[in-house]
């Protein structure tokens, strides 16, 4: 296993946030893969049957943004930034993150 500590940034409006999240994957993982995949589903909601709802599948991809669209378009999530951290590290801000 490896251990991810990604940056997201959200922009909403003029109002922009920076989310922190970790993950535990698997050592041969594609660590932009792992965090592309959480920026694009990072609004879907996969309890939803609504064929029509874009959250069900993720974001809306802006190639010329590099970022992906969210609840038609009101809110842009991208990677900021990935960084692979020793398991003590992970262990100690998953008690904060």
């Amino acid at each position: 296993m490896k251990y991810l500590f990604i940056q997201l940034e959200e922009r909403n409006g003029e109002q922009e946030y920076t989310q922190e999240v970790l993950q535990e994957v698997e050592n041969d993982a594609d660590n932009n893969a792992v965090a592309d995949e959480l920026a694009r589903t990072w609004y879907s909601n996969e309890d939803v049957e609504d064929d029509d709802d874009e959250s069900e599948t993720g974001g809306e991809w802006d190639e010329a943004a590099g970022e992906y669209y969210h609840l038609g378009g009101c809110i842009a999530v991208s990677v900021k930034a990935i960084r692979e951290i020793p398991k003590k590290h992970y262990d100690i801000l998953k008690q904060y993150i």
